[in-house]
């Protein structure tokens, strides 16, 4: 500590700076300096304030557009399946008014074959009645022509037993 004393002591203060007295251009040289530096300080707040405004504007733009497209995506998510579901609707009906038909015909075709079936049965009938009947005539000419000829014969004995 001792030798440490005597070396503050040792020191020196700095000379200070001469200075002239502030003048009235010296003033007003500072606050020109001041004012174009203020000046500077607030272009460039401005600018930026600019800059900042222009960047919020573009984000909202973009946003507004992204949010015009996803809407518009979405509108044609739901138009296609619109579309979708109206095709399928239209096929399901296709098929179902499809299967009345193949129904329908197959009941015109199965009363057609019942028709044809009872038209034949009737027929047949009607062709086996004919030829009983047409036997039976058959049959009552022939006994006709039997007794025609037991008549005959009957009457050429009475009369060659006369």
């Amino acid at each position: 500590m001792s030798s440490a004393a005597p070396a503050l002591g040792l020191r020196t203060l700095p000379k200070p700076v001469l200075q002239k007295p502030p003048d009235c251009l010296d003033l007003w040289r500072e606050y020109d300096t001041i004012q174009h530096v203020s000046e500077e300080v607030e272009k460039k707040r401005q600018k930026q304030v600019k800059a900042q405004k222009y960047r919020e504007a573009l984000d909202s733009q973009m946003q507004q557009a992204h949010a015009q497209r996803e809407a518009e995506e979405v509108e044609k998510r739901h138009d296609r399946a619109n579309m979708l579901a109206e095709m399928e609707r239209a096929q399901s009906a296709a098929t179902e008014e499809l299967q009345k038909q193949i129904q329908r015909k197959q009941v015109l075709k199965e009363a057609t074959a019942q028709q044809l079936a009872r038209a034949a049965r009737h027929k047949k009938g009607a062709a086996q009645r004919a030829m009983r009947e047409q036997e039976a005539m058959d049959r009552t000419l022939e006994r006709e022509e039997q007794y025609r000829q037991q008549e005959m014969a009957s009457n050429d004995n009475f009369c060659s037993a006369s």
